[in-house]
């Protein structure tokens, strides 16, 4: 029962509700706190120095990696700016045919 306790210290839902799923199982309170304790210290581990290599190699990577990353960055923003103002124009369009005219005699109709 600790190994299955120890073993769900990497999904975050499982790790949450480990206390529950022991306590539901009857496992031991001792062998609960050393599973918990000791993935809590592998979890914290893993994230750690993968946090820590992975920041490594995006510095060794910056050079290279810098420009094209904001050659794409501005193309996704420019392309969503053309998408949204296609998009406008196309439901603008759509809601003038849907209600000709001014919207003020709509909502003046509705509110009274």
């Amino acid at each position: 029962m600790a190994a299955k306790s120890f073993s769900s210290a990497g999904s975050s839902l499982l790790r949450i509700l480990a206390a529950v799923l022991a306590g539901v199982n009857r496992m031991p309170w001792r062998g609960f706190l050393l599973a918990n304790a000791g993935g809590a210290v592998i979890w914290a581990a893993v994230f750690g120095v993968g946090g820590y290599l992975f920041g490594k190699v995006l510095l060794q990577l910056h050079g290279a990696v810098g420009p094209i990353a904001f050659v794409l960055a501005t193309a996704v923003l420019l392309g969503g700016g053309f998408l949204m103002r296609r998009f406008e124009i196309r439901l603008s369009e759509a809601a003038e045919r849907a209600l000709p005219g001014p919207l003020e005699s709509v909502i003046k109709a509705k509110g009274s």
